[in-house]
């Protein structure tokens, strides 16, 4: 940890969590939001993540989940490729200001054409935009390509295991963000890309 920063610590419903405070802007990074209905076994649903015990490390760059290299890497940069993969990689971010009191909140929802990407890349770094418009920000990993598309009945996937990722993760803000001193009423989806496409149909769904 360099001079400029300090430890933090942020006590949730879900557990506590040490993550870092600079520059009046606390970072946690890595919070799981959900796990396998049935570990280990793929195109199951998520369920809530348990709480844990003790404090848990917030601090590190967290995994995304399986993927290529993106098409678009030889004009933008791979963007994850410091990220380890996980298909367990149930995993947000928060930033959130140190004074935060009834702060609105955005979810940011990554593209990547619906197989490359993750919202805890450091591509989708929110600590400026915490910092300067007094808002907390979330972002967030969905389901990539075909452990979260694939449609076969017959293994109980129906290829929509991303969008119930993402009510899993809403369901999470609802639960847990007011310890970060953000108002759950006060909730903005937003998305690029393949994330814009998933913001629009979570704007119409009822389930959000």
């Amino acid at each position: 940890m360099n001079p400029s920063t300090q430890a933090c610590v942020l006590r949730t419903g879900a557990g506590d969590l040490q993550g870092i405070l600079r520059d009046k802007v606390r970072i946690f990074r890595g919070i799981p939001y959900a796990v396998p209905a049935a570990p280990g076994k793929r195109f199951t649903e998520a369920v809530a993540a348990p709480a844990w015990r003790g404090l848990r490390d917030a601090t590190a760059l967290p995994a995304v989940f399986p993927q290529l290299p993106s098409r678009l890497a030889v004009v933008n940069g791979h963007g994850v490729e410091d990220n380890s993969q996980s298909e367990e990689a149930f995993l947000l971010n928060v930033w959130t200001p140190a004074e935060a009191s009834q702060a609105p909140v955005l979810v940011f929802l990554h593209g990547g054409a619906f197989v490359s990407g993750g919202g805890t890349a450091q591509w989708y770094d929110g600590e400026r935009v915490a910092r300067e418009m007094g808002i907390v920000v979330v972002s967030v990993n969905y389901r990539l390509g075909a452990l979260g598309h694939l449609c076969l009945p017959e293994i109980g996937s129906d290829g929509n295991l991303p969008v119930r990722d993402l009510l899993m993760a809403l369901r999470w803000v609802q639960r847990h963000i007011e310890a970060t001193g953000a108002d759950p009423r006060q909730v903005t989806v937003a998305g690029q890309s393949a994330g814009a496409g998933y913001a629009h149909l979570l704007g119409a769904s009822p389930a959000a």
